[in-house]
């Protein structure tokens, strides 16, 4: 994971701090958090659905949990789908998707 995006996770108000080391760039005070993959997942909630290996990157696929589609169609178009080209990176771009306001 770029430091830009543990930076921009961490404006956006992900935890900064896990359940594993607390690993930060430089580990200086404020540095932001690099959280691993299933603090991802867990930060996601009910709004992550899959991950996938897609050519050279991954993709995460989810959606905001307060959506409540009334059918497929609807729900397709409320899907949310972001790459990276790190299962935690693709994760991470979930997490900002579903919690953007």
């Amino acid at each position: 994971m770029t430091y830009e995006l543990a930076l921009e996770l961490k404006n956006a108000g992900f935890k900064q701090t896990g359940i594993h080391s607390p690993l930060t760039y430089s580990r200086g005070e404020g540095e932001p958090y690099h959280p691993y993959l299933d603090e991802l997942i867990e930060a996601c909630g009910e709004g992550f659905h899959s991950l996938h290996k897609v050519g050279v990157g991954f993709r995460a696929d989810g959606r905001k949990v307060t959506d409540i589609p009334k059918d497929m169609a609807e729900r397709d178009k409320m899907s949310i789908i972001e790459i990276g080209s790190t299962p935690e990176e693709a994760v991470a771009e979930l997490w900002l998707a579903i919690n953007k306001k």
